[in-house]
């Protein structure tokens, strides 16, 4: 069941957000943290640094 909560939640997000990763942000902070609580807001933020400190484009290096 969580598989397919992941799958809708971020086949919205992918069909919503235009502009690339930045974009895609509060759209994955609303799913995650806010609707399904799967987050905290804390954890979120550790995720995004992350993935700023990394190579590459946000949209991928958010997505892993």
């Amino acid at each position: 069941m969580i598989y397919i909560q992941l799958f809708l939640s971020f086949l919205q997000v992918g069909a919503l957000s235009f502009g690339g990763g930045y974009a895609a942000m509060p759209l994955i902070q609303e799913q995650v943290v806010n609707l399904h609580s799967w987050l905290s807001m804390s954890e979120l933020t550790n995720l995004i640094t992350i993935a700023e400190m990394t190579q590459g484009p946000i949209a991928v290096n958010y997505a892993t």
